[in-house]
């Protein structure tokens, strides 16, 4: 497994070395890039610590909020019209893509999301988990994208019960979220937990056990607390960084209607950056 071990000067001079130009957030698709991923899949850690160690300017960044919104917007309407629940990867991804279109650095994340609902909603908590009885799993994705640490447009989009979507907000754009620890009972369904235990492993364990990779993408992101508008508090712990193979010409996953992400670009962006 790779070490993230050099800063982000460290990880532009190794990226030069091997012929991979670090100036563009398409750097993850260059060939040589896409075959250290291949000889490690690990490897794309390190973009995710370069995008995160990267100096930003402020001009970058007040760019970056409103290209960075205003994308969030569109896409949201997109999903819900769609109808998709739980399409959290497809959306992150798509969602990059865009970006790197518009020079925009961001990086998928995929983890664990653990909601807690005001008292008087009388709505149980609910956990997104990443680890369950056949091993890991995705239980949410979102992004990093700066000056957002938290970038998700499909938390609102997800099969709850009751009237969970009521405490939750359609977009959830967070510059400056609560760091967190990680616990267990946020990664882990109860039922793993209880397989973990019955096959002798000790609870100090359980991660190296049952998501060995997570430290090292815990070592790059942080996991976060933020409260919505309507006081749910969310918990975001990643667990592995995201990455679409595909190049947003050919993703077709909200193809209805003809709606396709990148026709959602072309409609959509000359609009919102004119003037």
């Amino acid at each position: 497994m790779i070490k993230i071990t050099d800063g982000y000067e460290g990880l532009k001079l190794d990226f030069q070395a091997r012929g991979i130009p670090a100036d563009s957030p398409g750097l993850r698709d260059h060939p040589t890039f896409l075959q250290a991923q291949g000889e490690d899949c690990a490897y794309l850690n390190k973009y995710a610590a370069f995008v995160v160690g990267r100096p930003y300017t402020a001009d970058y960044l007040q760019h970056a909020r409103t290209v960075i919104t205003n994308v969030a917007g569109v896409l949201f309407d997109a999903l819900k019209t769609n109808g998709r629940m739980g399409a959290c990867v497809d959306i992150a991804g798509h969602f990059s893509r865009i970006l790197e279109k518009e020079g925009i650095w961001s990086c998928g994340i995929k983890g664990s999301l653990a909601i807690s609902f005001p008292l008087a909603s009388d709505e149980a908590s609910t956990h997104l988990w990443s680890v369950g009885c056949g091993g890991i799993v995705t239980g949410h994705a979102w992004l990093f994208a700066p000056p957002f640490s938290i970038v998700d447009v499909a938390i609102r989009q997800q099969a709850y019960g009751g009237n969970k979507r009521a405490y939750l907000p359609d977009v959830n754009l967070v510059e400056c979220p609560s760091l967190a620890d990680v616990e267990i009972e946020d990664v882990i369904t109860p039922e793993a937990r209880a397989e973990l235990t019955k096959s002798g492993v000790p609870r100090s364990l359980f991660f190296s056990t049952a998501a060995p990779g997570m430290r090292d993408v815990l070592d790059i992101f942080s996991a976060h607390t933020c409260t919505s508008a309507q006081g749910a508090v969310m918990k975001y712990c990643p667990m592995s960084v995201l990455a679409t193979d595909s190049p947003l010409e050919i993703i077709r996953d909200l193809d209805r209607q003809g709606r396709t992400p990148y026709k959602i670009y072309q409609d959509k962006f000359p609009s919102l950056h004119q003037g």
